[in-house]
């Protein structure tokens, strides 16, 4: 593979490294550390790379080494934010990125769907939430959350167990058991 296109491909993943950090809770005083640090380390093994269209797999797996070992260090963490600023300034809702190719009426559906998903998200705390938003959003496994989070992965899958079970009976109250499934 050559050297130049691994280069460039790594390049245009910054966004995706940056959203990551974002998604798994790194406070902002850490992310351009952690980012610089996971850049090297993944420029420094680019020559091993076999399959340049599995680099974001390549990628979480440094960004969960790299974030394991700074909640080692920094086990208390702030609430997290679902808004990232872009370099040139403008926020973007990291729950509100889909695809262009969507109908209004399913846009609408979707936004609906979030902004009742980020009130009840708000029930929770802090820990349970960022596990929600890890494993949904991040798409990370338990594994690798209970690494970054330097905990048991089985206290990482009771938490997650009983905040889903929390924000359904959440639901409930608020929206009706009969209106959970049309949501």
């Amino acid at each position: 593979m050559e050297l130049d296109f691994l280069e460039d491909l790594l390049c245009s993943k910054i966004g995706f490294i940056r959203q990551q950090l974002y998604i798994i809770g790194v406070e902002e005083s850490d992310r351009d550390y952690l980012e610089g640090d996971i850049l090297e380390e993944a420029y420094k093994s680019l020559h091993s790379m076999e399959d340049p269209e599995k680099i974001e797999g390549w990628l979480k797996t440094i960004i969960i080494r790299r974030v394991s070992k700074l909640a080692k260090k920094k086990p208390k963490r702030r609430e997290v934010s679902n808004i990232m600023e872009l370099e040139t300034g403008e926020t973007v809702d990291v729950y509100e990125l889909y695809s262009d190719q969507k109908s209004a009426e399913e846009i609408f559906i979707e936004a609906e769907k979030r902004h009742v998903a980020r009130e009840l998200l708000e029930t929770l705390p802090e820990k349970k939430k960022r596990i929600i938003q890890m494993r949904f959003w991040g798409d990370y496994t338990f594994k690798e959350i209970a690494a970054m989070t330097n905990t048991h992965e089985s206290t990482v899958k009771s938490a997650f167990s009983r905040s889903i079970k929390q924000l359904g009976e959440t639901f409930d109250k608020k929206y009706g058991k009969e209106e959970r499934y049309d949501r």
